[in-house]
């Protein structure tokens, strides 16, 4: 476990529970829910984090684990929204208007991410065939590739 992701979770569960006691002014009965609402998600993150993290390193495919890693993001976004959209005590009806809200974010969000994360897998797929080619004698092989990043 990172003592850096711990330490910056810790860190954002007790901004965003000051920011929460600021704007929504909790009774005393109902700040432990509250902070449990706001910190479940952090806790979650802080087991799921190395986990993920040896999965991730030994995926072939970059646009996949950036897919995943969105998917397992919006499911905790989701979980968290949910929960607390929930403790808010609001009517069946607004709370099934969330979700489908919620459930259209994600699409829209998981669709931008996958056409985000596709030209990059695609140049990391040329860049090993020019390695290959490059590891096999071809010193006049080139990548085309034109990007501003590391990549590139």
């Amino acid at each position: 476990m990172s003592r850096r992701l711990v330490i910056g979770l810790a860190a954002l569960v007790a901004v965003a529970s000051v920011i929460a006691e600021i704007l929504l002014r909790p009774a005393a009965g109902d700040r432990w829910e509250l902070l449990g609402i706001i910190a479940a998600p952090a806790l979650l993150a802080v087991v799921d984090t190395p986990l993920l993290a040896r999965w991730v390193s030994g995926r072939a495919s970059v646009a996949g684990v950036a897919l995943t890693v969105a998917l397992c993001s919006l499911a905790l976004g989701a979980v968290s929204s949910s929960a607390a959209s929930n403790a808010m005590f609001v009517s069946s009806h607004d709370y099934r208007l969330f979700l489908v809200v919620l459930l259209m974010s994600s699409g829209i969000a998981l669709i931008v991410g996958s056409q985000l994360t596709r030209p990059l897998a695609r140049d990391l797929r040329r860049l090993g065939q020019v390695a290959d080619a490059v590891a096999g004698g071809d010193l006049s092989v080139r990548t085309g590739i034109t990007r501003a990043d590391e990549v590139g």
